[in-house]
Formats: C-alpha cells, structure tokens, sequence
C-alpha cells in the first residue's frame, strides 16, 4: 500500500459575519467536521451534491482560505496555509472549477505567471519555446501565443491542466476537470492523469460523472451537507449506494422523457454559415421537441448558438422563427419573443456575480415583470423563492450574492433566470456542467416538463448519455457544419454519434 501523504482531519469553516468573525451555530458551518486523506500515486475523488463543501475544502488545501478547527498534515508536516503560494511551494497544484486564467494575457504569459523567464524584462521568446515544449509534452494543439480570451472554455481548461503538471506538484486538485471536455478529450485527460501517477502525483479528483469514476479512480470520498459521510475502495463502488451517500434519499428515474414532440415548427435555420468557409447549415426544432447537438469542442455548437441569438455574426443564410424570417435581432429582442440562450460560461457570460440570486434571476424579466413602474422587492424575491426551491438552489436565501455559491448553484440560478423568463424556445449549452447527480435529475425532469408544455429545446452537450437519453433528435457538428441528423431514438449509440465526429 502507497504512504498517505495528506491528511485531512476533523476540519470545519465558519461562515463569517460582516466584521470578519465566524459565526458560531451548528447551522452556520460550511464544512462541520470532514475528513479526507490522500495516498501516494492515488487519484482520490472527492464528491458531493452541490453545495456539499467540495471546492471549500480543496481551497483550504490550496491556500485560499485558512481552515477554523481540524488539522492538515501534508508530507508527514502540519500545516495551516494562508495564501495559495504557500500551498504550490508545498507542491499543490489547483486546477478550479471556475477557470483561473488572467483572459487578457496571452498563453505563455498564463503559464508561466509569477515564474516569469529573466531578470529584469520577460524573455518572451524562450517563455513561447519552452511553453511550446509543454504543451506539445501533453498532447495539446494550442499556439502559446493566442490569447486565452479567444480560446474556448475546453481550451482554457487545457491550458490550467498545462500550468499546474508544469509547476512539478505532487498532489493536483482538479475540480470538475471534464465539464466542458468532448470524450475524446476525456480520453486523452484521462491518459495524462495516469502518466502522472507513474510519475508519483496524486490527484484529488472532483466530478459530478459517474461514468468517469470507476475509470479513472482509487478510492473515493463522500461530502454531504458540508459533513463527512464516508470513504470506500473503487472496487466496492455501486451506483445507488453511492448515490444514497450523496443525496440522503433514493433516485428512482435520472432521465426523464415523457414529453411528445408537436407539429408546430418553432425554429428553423436555412443555409447559415457560421464561418466564411464553412459548409452552410440547416437545422429545426419544433413545439414540445428536444433536439441534441453533438460534436467535439471546435466544431462550432456554440457558434452556431451564438449566431442564432444574434450575439455573434454568421456570414450567409436565413433564420425563420414561428415561421417568419428574422434578421438582425438583438438578444433584448430574442428574449422579448420567448428565445432564451443558457450560455456554456455562466461565470462571464451567464451571471452577474456580485448580485443577489433574485437579483440574477429575474434580470431576464425585468421589461416583462416591471414594464412601467420600478422593480418591486417583493415580487422579486418571491419569484427568486420559488426558483430556488424547484431548482433546489442550496443557499442561505434570495439574497445572498451568487459569487458565494457553488458552481453548481451557480449553474441553477441561470436555468432559474431563463425560466423565470417563460421561454417558447430555450437554447441550453451544456445544462448541467458541474452539476451533481441528484440536481441533473431534477434538470432532466424539468427539460422534459417544459417540452410537455410546448416549449422547444435546443441542447448543446458533450455529454454523450445526456443527449441519447433526453434528445428527439441529434444534429452532430464537425468543422462549423451539420455532418448528420440522426431522428430514430431508438438507434442512437455512442458509437454513432462519435462516428460522425471524426
């Protein structure tokens, strides 16, 4: 058996008042008494429902906030970090849930932030070699020079796996590492994981995937409510009892599809190109309808989704809406007609991070909800209220702000926004990325209700059981088109999907 390297033992966090002091209850703890210990050459995954105090406890391993009582002993030492510099010269790496990339600098310049290469100026051309040489180490096709704000979500996510196996940790911290990755750069992720564990890294893993745990995991811990509730071998893992550590209750159905496409033809997309040389693309999706969108990241999903919702420019082609030409619609105009769009980056393009939940969730409705008078409180916090319990938000009330939630709340506060707003055709890309087991469910269930009610659903994901399971029909994209359509549910496989992929 390999030596235990980190252990974390009887660690609790305060929620703090605003003078900067814990608050003392047994309700107001965000983590109560939770254990955790990492072996040598070990990948241990770390899960929990949303909320469960997952990213809390790896930010106190990382240096981001200190921990209020237990012990943390990392390499035989005890220790008690207080900022992230202290914990990467201890060798932890922090790969987090929400990027932590500086979108302003280029990728070199991200990689080696802090390190720069010379004395008194940046050797920029041995900083773009050398963070060449990295990249192409690890499989990736990424130019160091192109700035990280151009790259795609999975991009930037490559770039953060980059910087921290550069930095030669000995225990990496991946939080929700595959959210936004296709399988086949799952697969790759998943190879380069192993490859460090020869090297002797240990990884803490952290995903909402059970497809991916038995893959790639040793051992696996078990967070709920901010509490302990256990830690079993991987050869033991079951699905439901797992479940059952999670959740607290049983699920008895995870995808739900009891809706019936109609006739009605909501959205129909003729000859739109999203690039000046990519092959144009048709597209629809009717009343009641759940169409999936498959493909690898770059084939253009989300441009495609962007175009649509007149958030970006597309280059020829036509968009009809409840059977009328449209051109040049703003997103104001898209909402105002029941188009709604849940963007794949909540953190920059989905929320208002400072702001209140309420205040998120009905910033879609405003003009609906107030079109003469000024916003009324209650009404706003009655509707964030509602949403909060159908969406099971886990938070202290509509008025917290969203920055202090988990990404996964997170995740449901923009579904609650574009719900709130009564959409007729609702535009997911990636609906339940950092989404728990039990809170995907719910989504799924939700996604199916709407298309009972009539709604149409457009759905971007990477996730291939997501979209066999809740999808009418699939369009699969490649190169900035449409490479199949595939209408017949009952034939949907991964094998043929990712078969047009390729």
């Amino acid at each position: 058996m390999e030596k235990t390297i980190l252990e974390m033992e009887h660690i609790t966090k305060y929620i703090y008042d605003a003078y900067g002091k814990p608050i003392r209850g047994t309700n107001v703890k965000i983590l109560s008494d939770v254990h955790l210990d990492v072996r040598e050459r070990e990948v241990h995954i770390l899960i929990g429902e949303n909320g469960a105090g997952k990213s809390t406890l790896m930010k106190i391993l990382g240096g981001i906030i200190p921990h209020d009582e237990g012990t943390v002993r990392l390499f035989g030492q005890e220790v008690r970090f207080t900022n992230p510099r202290q914990s990467q010269a201890m060798g932890v790496g922090f790969i987090h849930q929400e990027l932590d990339l500086c979108l302003n600098l280029d990728v070199a310049e991200n990689l080696f932030l802090g390190q720069e290469i010379g004395r008194l100026f940046s050797d920029k051309r041995e900083m773009y070699r050398q963070s060449r040489l990295m990249l192409e180490k690890l499989g990736f096709d990424i130019d160091p020079r192109t700035p990280v704000r151009r790259l795609s979500t999975a991009h930037q996510q490559m770039v953060e796996i980059v910087k921290a196996v550069s930095r030669e940790s000995k225990i990496i911290i991946m939080d929700e590492p595959t959210a936004s990755l296709t399988q086949a750069e799952i697969d790759h992720l998943f190879e380069i994981i192993r490859n460090l564990k020869r090297q002797g890294v240990s990884i803490v893993y952290i995903s909402h995937r059970f497809e991916e745990l038995k893959e790639i995991g040793d051992r696996l811990t078990v967070l709920r409510d901010g509490g302990y509730v256990g830690t079993i071998d991987m050869a033991d893992f079951e699905h439901g009892k797992v479940v059952g550590m999670m959740v607290g209750r049983e699920l008895s159905c995870m995808y739900h599809c009891s809706h019936r496409p109609e006739a009605g033809e909501v959205l129909r997309v003729e000859g739109l190109k999203i690039g000046p040389d990519t092959v144009p693309i048709d597209l629809t999706v009717h009343r009641g309808e759940v169409v999936g969108i498959g493909g690898l990241v770059g084939a253009g999903r989300t441009e495609l989704a962007k175009s649509i919702f007149g958030v970006r420019r597309y280059f020829g082609g036509r968009i009809f809406y409840h059977g009328r030409a449209v051109a040049g619609r703003t997103p104001q105009q898209w909402i105002d007609d029941g188009l709604m769009y849940l963007t794949e980056d909540r953190k920059i393009e989905g929320l208002v991070l400072p702001m209140s939940i309420e205040g998120n969730i009905t910033l879609a409705s405003l003009r609906r909800l107030f079109p003469y008078t000024r916003l009324k409180p209650r009404v706003e916090t009655a509707i964030a209220r509602e949403m909060i319990d159908k969406l099971r938000i886990v938070c202290r009330g509509p008025k917290q702000a969203v920055n202090t939630l988990s990404g996964g709340n997170q995740q449901e506060v923009v579904l609650g926004k574009w719900l709130s707003a009564k959409p007729r055709l609702l535009i997911l890309d990636e609906p339940t990325r950092g989404v728990d087991v039990g809170a995907k469910a719910e989504i799924y269930e939700i996604i199916d209700g709407l298309a009972r009610e009539g709604v149409a659903i457009l759905m971007i994901s990477s996730e291939l059981s997501e979209l066999i399971n809740m999808s009418d029909r699939i369009y699969v994209m490649r190169r900035g088109t449409v490479s199949a359509e595939m209408r017949d549910p009952a034939a949907f496989t991964q094998e043929s999907i990712l078969a047009h992929t390729l």
